[in-house]
């Protein structure tokens, strides 16, 4: 989690705007056997005003997402995510390790259909997609 920090600091409004950072702390209890960094996110929420959602109502408001998974960072959301059913897919891959996934609803999806993250610096258009 501490990775996207310099992220929310530093980056670009119209970016930092869409960073969302989910917390759980029961669900990352009981993916990772402990509950510390959800604790220090929501303590760190006091003084950087991350754009902080419960899992839930974010899956509630969001059907169709991406998420980053920096290196050397649990990946609880993602088995979360995928003992709710949804699908979990490699949507990009970033240097050996750092991932994109897209997740989203796996009933009703066109096979045939591709989703793919926008090109790195792409004009804001119709070929952006959304979190």
């Amino acid at each position: 989690m501490l990775e996207c920090l310099p992220l929310h600091y530093y980056g670009d409004p119209s970016v930092v705007k869409r960073l969302v950072v989910l917390v759980d702390v029961e669900s990352s209890r009981r993916y990772t056997g402990h509950d510390t960094v959800a604790h220090a996110v929501l303590g760190l929420n006091r003084i950087l005003r991350l754009n902080i959602w419960d899992t839930e109502e974010f899956l509630a408001a969001h059907p169709r997402f991406y998420v980053w998974s920096p290196r050397n960072q649990s990946r609880w959301v993602l088995h979360y995510l995928n003992s709710r059913g949804l699908e979990v897919r490699v949507a990009a891959g970033v240097g050996t390790e750092d991932l994109f996934f897209l997740v989203g609803s796996a009933v009703g999806r066109d096979p045939k259909a591709k989703d793919r993250l926008p090109a790195r610096g792409a004009a804001s258009g119709t070929d952006k997609q959304g979190a």
